[in-house]
């Protein structure tokens, strides 16, 4: 029984040095998400196992690029009266198409027009989608975002996009996109011309 004590020391010696205490205050600091499945990782191998831990951790971050995928991020902010800028901030895929067009449509309809900080009272006459973070985007996105378009012209709201890349914008011809949506090359480009969108404006657009 005596030998327990040193026998104690010498395994607390050993993995001290192992523990790393500095990359949870790390994650704390940068990324709380990543913390707490970090966290709940840590606890499961002491609860459980190490396999069982790992395992935890790997539904987890699955079940987490799932939901980035369902929820794609959408940044509105108020340019100037009635004018919107609509960020996607993101690729846009199958899963997160739909949530797209719910955005869309609830702004299009007026039931919120809400950026990052408040809500405004001023209604949606114009809204510029910027793509310049959706490096790529399947049919089914570019589809939903065609009716959300062709929604906003029934609704007298004008819509334009810009930034939108080469690949993205090759597959937006060939889903009839463009047909109803001009594509301009900057914000600032699709904020002076937006007033002008027409029916015969909104024909595909190349840039010079």
């Amino acid at each position: 029984m005596y030998r327990m004590p040193v026998l104690a020391a010498i395994i607390m010696v050993a993995v001290f040095p192992m523990i790393d205490f500095a990359k949870p205050i790390y994650l704390w600091k940068i990324a709380k998400k990543e913390f707490f499945v970090w966290f709940i990782c840590f606890v499961f191998i002491l609860v459980k196992s190490i396999e069982v831990g790992i395992l935890v951790a790997i539904f987890i971050e699955i079940a987490l690029v799932v939901a980035r995928y369902m929820w794609p991020t959408v940044l509105i902010t108020h340019v100037e009266d009635g004018t919107y800028d609509f960020k996607i901030d993101g690729s846009i895929w199958y899963l997160g198409a739909f949530s797209i067009k719910n955005h869309l449509s609830n702004m299009v309809n007026g039931n919120y027009i809400k950026d990052n900080t408040q809500f405004y009272s001023d209604p949606v006459r114009n809204i510029i989608i910027d793509f310049s973070r959706v490096s790529n985007a399947d049919s089914t996105a570019l589809d939903k975002i065609k009716e959300s378009v062709i929604l906003a012209s029934k609704r007298d709201v004008r819509v334009m996009g810009y930034a939108m890349t080469d690949l993205v914008l090759a597959r937006a011809a060939r889903q009839g996109l463009l047909s109803c949506l001009r594509i301009e090359k900057t914000k600032q480009d699709a904020i002076r011309n937006v007033h002008f969108v027409t029916d015969e404006s909104t024909q595909p657009h190349t840039f010079e």
